[in-house]
C-alpha cells in the first residue's frame, strides 16, 4: 500500500525538524564547552619568566621560573607542567634536552606553584630567546583535559665585541707576511669563559705568535691578551694554489657542553699572487686512484717569471706513501733514501745553474706501486701516494719582500682497494651442516646435491654494496637452503636465473685479517645424457661488484665457473664427478 504525497511530506518536514534540534543542541554543548573552558583558562594565571633581577649574559647559569596560580574556587587535577627551549638555551643538567616536563599534582584554590629550572645561554650569530611554557590539568568535575600556554623573550645582555684584522691584501705563495689583530670589548670589561680564536685554511702555516695560543693551536683565552679588549699579532705564510684567495677568520666564542658557540666572525681575504717562479707538477697520465703495481710518471715543470735571472735553482720531491715500490724508482736525480728525496742540483744539471727570464725547464722520474699491500694490521687502510715538489733559489728580485725565491706543489694519488672471490663445490660437506644427496659420481636422470661456497677477500678500502652473482647452469636448480657468516643470504631470481648475495658493506682488511665473508647454497643437478662422460656445470662465472668508499670507484672481481670436478672437495676422487649414464 503506498503512502500519499501529503503524507511523505509531513514525515519529511518531522524528520527535518528532528535534525535541527539535534544540530541544535550539539552547537549549545560544544559552545557551551568553549565557554567553559575559556571562563576556567581566565580564572588560573600561567607566567614563565627569568628569576631575580638583571638581564641574563651568556655562559652565566640563572633560573627559568614557571608560575602558576589557581584563581579557581575548584581544584586543578593532575597538572603538570612542560617547558620548551630554543635552539641556543640549555638546561644546566640535560643540555641534551630541549623539552622538559613536570609532574605537579593538584592545586587547590587559590594555591600558587613555582617550578625552577636552571637554565643557560650560548653564544649564537642570530639567534631569539623565546621559550614557551604550557600547563595541562583536568577542572575538578571533567574528564577532560585543558591546556594553557605562556611564552616569554629572554633579555639579553650582549657584549658589544668588534674584530678587527690588519694584513696585507696579497702576498706571494710561501712569503711570510704579519697581521695585526685588535679586539674591541665593552669598555675594559673581561668576559669570563670567552675565546678569541683565528681559523685559517690548511695551506696555512702559523709560524709565531705574541702571545702565543693557549687554547690547541688557534686560540687564546681573552683575558689572556694584553691592552684594552686584546691584541694579537701573528706571521704565517700560505702554501696554497696561485691565484687563490684564502681568508684568516677571527671569532668570539665560548665552550659550553663540549662544543664551541661563537657570537662573532670577522674574515681578511688574502689574494695570492702569481710566484715569481712558478712550478707544476703532474702524472704523464691523470688518474683519480691507482692499484698495486702500477708503473707512474711524475712530471715537474718549472719557469722564471721575473725579469731577473735566477742562480742557483734546486728543486726536490719528497715521496710519501707506503706503497711506494722504492726498488722501482727511475730517474737521473740525486735520491735521498732516508728521507725519500729526489734532489735536482746545480751542481749535477746545468739547466739551474742559472734560470733566465722567462725561461723553462722540467724534469721526470718514474716509480711503481708494490704488487702486494702488505696489510699487517687493521690500521692498514686508506692507502695514497703523495709528492711533494718544491723549487728555490737564492736570488730574490728587488721588489718582492722574502728571503728567497721559492715555490711548492703537492700532488696526491688514492689507491683503490681491491675485492678477491673464490667459489668453490662440495658434495661432501659436513662443515655446513646441509646435507647433499644423490649419486656420485652424478647419474643420467638422477638428482644430486651439492653445495656452493663463496668466499671474499677485502683488501684496504672499505666498501659498500657488495654484490656478488652467478648465473645456474641447464639442469641445475635452486633448493632453498642457504647459509652465510654474515647477516644476509644467498637469493636465487627466478627473472635472471642467478643466485644473487648481498653482503652489503665490508670493512677493510676483512679476509686477510679475520674470518673471510662466506656465504653457502645447496644446488640439486640433473644430468642429461648429452652430458655423460662429462663434468657437469653448476654454476657460471661469478662476478663481483662494489663501490670503494676510500675512492669513490666501482670494484668488481670474478672467479671462474664451477663444475662437478670438486678439486675443493678432498673426499672427492679424480674423475669422479663425470657423468655417468
Amino acid at each position: 500500500m503506498h503512502r500519499s504525497e501529503t503524507e511523505m511530506e509531513f514525515f519529511a518536514s518531522k524528520r527535518n525538524k528532528i535534525i535541527l534540534v539535534v544540530v541544535g543542541l550539539l552547537v549549545l554543548i560544544i559552545g557551551g564547552f568553549y565557554i567553559y573552558r575559556l571562563a576556567v583558562e581566565k580564572e588560573i594565571e600561567l607566567e614563565i619568566g627569568k628569576s631575580g633581577e638583571g638581564e641574563a649574559e651568556f655562559g652565566v647559569p640563572f633560573d627559568l621560573e614557571v608560575r602558576v596560580v589557581n584563581h579557581r574556587a575548584a581544584t586543578l587535577r593532575e597538572a603538570r607542567v612542560a617547558i620548551y627551549l630554543p635552539e641556543d638555551l640549555f638546561l644546566v643538567d640535560t643540555p641534551e634536552e630541549r623539552t622538559v616536563t613536570r609532574e605537579i599534582g593538584d592545586i587547590a584554590p587559590g594555591e600558587m606553584h613555582r617550578e625552577s629550572f636552571k637554565v643557560v645561554v650560548a653564544p649564537a650569530e642570530e639567534s631569539r630567546y623565546e621559550t614557551r611554557a604550557t600547563l595541562s590539568y583536568s577542572p575538578s568535575g571533567l574528564a577532560a583535559t585543558f591546556k594553557k600556554e605562556a611564552g616569554f623573550e629572554l633579555a639579553l645582555r650582549r657584549p658589544e665585541f668588534e674584530i678587527r684584522i690588519e694584513a696585507p691584501e696579497s702576498v706571494y705563495r710561501g712569503e711570510e707576511f704579519e697581521a695585526n689583530i685588535s679586539l674591541q670589548t665593552e669598555g675594559a670589561r673581561t668576559f669570563e669563559g670567552w675565546q678569541f680564536r683565528l681559523d685559517y685554511p690548511s695551506g696555512f702555516s702559523l709560524l709565531d705568535s705574541n702571545p702565543p695560543p693557549t687554547i690547541d693551536t688557534n686560540g687564546w683565552p681573552l683575558d689572556k691578551l694584553e691592552g684594552e679588549g686584546g691584541r694579537l699579532t701573528i706571521r704565517g705564510k700560505a702554501d696554497l694554489d696561485e691565484g687563490s684567495v684564502f681568508a684568516l677568520a677571527g671569532r668570539m666564542a665560548m665552550p659550553l657542553f663540549g662544543k664551541e658557540h661563537t657570537l662573532l666572525k670577522t674574515e681578511k681575504l688574502i689574494s695570492l699572487n702569481s710566484s715569481p717562479l712558478s712550478l707544476d707538477l703532474k702524472l704523464s697520465e691523470p688518474k683519480e686512484a691507482v692499484g698495486r703495481a702500477e708503473k707512474l710518471v711524475y712530471i715537474i715543470s718549472f719557469r722564471n717569471n721575473t725579469d731577473t735571472p735566477l742562480k742557483s735553482v734546486i728543486v726536490r720531491a719528497s715521496l710519501t706513501g707506503e706503497m711506494f715500490d722504492y726498488d722501482s724508482l727511475a730517474s737521473e736525480a740525486k735520491f735521498e733514501r732516508k728521507n725519500n728525496v729526489l734532489v735536482w742540483e746545480p751542481s749535477r744539471f746545468n739547466q739551474v745553474e742559472e734560470l733566465e727570464p722567462g725561461e723553462s725547464g722540467e724534469f721526470n722520474f718514474s716509480i711503481g706501486t708494490k704488487d702486494d699491500y702488505s696489510i699487517q694490521k687493521l690500521s692498514d687502510k686508506n692507502f695514497s701516494l703523495q709528492v711533494r715538489a718544491e723549487i728555490e733559489s737564492p736570488t730574490v728580485p728587488y721588489h718582492i719582500a722574502v728571503s728567497k725565491t721559492l715555490n711548492s706543489k703537492i700532488l696526491e694519488t688514492k689507491v683503490r682497494g681491491e675485492i678477491k672471490a673464490e667459489a668453490r663445490a662440495y658434495f661432501r660437506d659436513a662443515g655446513s651442516f646441509i646435507i647433499n644427496q644423490g649419486p656420485l659420481p652424478p647419474k643420467v636422470g638422477a638428482s644430486t646435491n651439492f653445495t656452493i661456497h663463496w668466499l671474499l677477500t677485502n683488501f684496504t678500502t672499505d666498501l659498500a654494496g657488495v654484490e656478488v652473482r652467478a648465473r645456474l647452469e641447464d639442469g641445475v636448480t635452486f633448493t632453498g637452503k642457504a647459509k652465510s657468516n654474515v647477516q644476509s643470504l644467498p637469493e636465487f631470481d627466478e627473472k635472471s636465473g642467478e643466485v644473487i648475495w648481498r653482503p652489503g658493506n665490508i670493512s677493510a682488511t676483512l679476509g686477510v685479517l679475520g674470518e673471510k665473508p662466506e656465504a653457502i647454497f645447496q644446488v640439486e643437478a640433473i644430468p642429461k645424457s648429452s652430458r655423460t662422460g662429462q663434468y657437469l656445470p653448476l654454476i657460471g662465472e661469478t662476478k663481483v661488484s662494489a663501490r670503494d668508499e676510500w675512492t669513490g670507484q666501482e670494484l668488481t672481481a670474478s672467479a671462474g665457473s664451477v663444475d662437478t670436478r670438486l678439486p675443493g672437495d678432498p673426499t672427492v676422487k679424480e674423475g669422479e664427478g663425470l657423468v655417468r649414464p
